[in-house]
């Protein structure tokens, strides 16, 4: 991505607090998107704030359409399609707003990941978790070769999007909510193609907290702070799947709740050994 080349960064604002995280998210580019083009929740507000953003970056605003938590939950992929058919064959980034990037000091990372990706013919960049077992660190780049995809922050080209989405339709629907995912992966695995990762550490991170309302200017604070921040920098995405998922800062469930987690894993353990 040169001074040339600019890209659409397209998300999701359900409410006007969200804003403070997609601020965070133009500031952590080295040379910020100049164009946003978003859903917005029913808020006026958000909008207001939307236009002062945009203008103090220089980015042209597009307002797609008003959505809501159920429709980006059960209908994300419908929602992309509007939004990348908005923007051509723009290079695009996706980010979700219960994403949380942090960079040192106005560390610059963006030209030198978008030239590696040019070089190495990579589709897409993407980060947001730890690493899988299955990447491979790209030697004299930082990066990491991977055929993991996630909506909370990915670049790539729109007509990759499209074609992988296109292509992988069918299978991409058991995948449900992740089916937009779901089918750049597949679309990876069948063509040989691959993106690379970003991955986390102390002086430039982004972090998937899963975190929409009120707790999330907490969660932001320590995470800008960098408490807590260690046992996310290390470990494989892979033991961390499914029931396994931590989060940033996440609320351990009540006592009563974690009791009876742990009498169901100890009954399960126990009919394993008598069964």
């Amino acid at each position: 991505m040169t001074e040339a080349s600019g890209f659409s960064l397209l998300t999701f604002v359900l409410q006007p607090a969200h804003c403070v995280v997609l601020r965070d998210w133009m500031e952590f580019f080295d040379q910020p998107p100049d164009r946003l083009v978003v859903h917005v929740g029913q808020n006026p507000a958000i909008a207001d704030q939307l236009r002062s953003l945009a203008s103090e970056f220089g980015a042209e605003l597009v307002i797609a359409g008003q959505t809501d938590p159920a429709q980006t939950t059960e209908n994300e992929t419908g929602l992309l399609w509007q939004q990348f058919d908005l923007i051509g064959d723009d290079l695009a980034c996706i980010v979700r707003l219960d994403t949380l990037p942090y960079r040192e000091s106005n560390l610059p990372w963006q030209a030198e990941a978008m030239e590696a990706m040019a070089r190495h013919g990579a589709a897409f960049l993407t980060g947001s978790t730890l690493p899988f077992r299955a990447d491979t660190t790209l030697p004299e780049t930082g990066l990491m070769q991977t055929q993991r995809f996630s909506n909370c922050f990915a670049i790539l080209p729109a007509p990759v999007w499209r074609k992988a989405q296109q292509a992988q339709q069918s299978g991409a629907d058991a995948f449900g909510r992740f089916g937009s995912e779901a089918a750049v992966e597949l679309y990876c695995a069948e063509s040989g193609a691959f993106g690379l990762r970003l991955p986390n550490s102390p002086e430039l991170r982004i972090f998937h907290c899963q975190e929409w309302g009120p707790r999330m200017a907490e969660v932001r604070a320590a995470f800008h702070a960098g408490r807590g921040i260690a046992p996310f920098l290390r470990g494989y995405q892979d033991d961390f799947m499914g029931a396994r998922a931590r989060f940033y800062m996440e609320r351990r469930p009540p006592l009563s709740r974690r009791v009876r987690i742990l009498l169901g894993r100890w009954k399960r353990n126990l009919l394993g050994q008598t069964g």
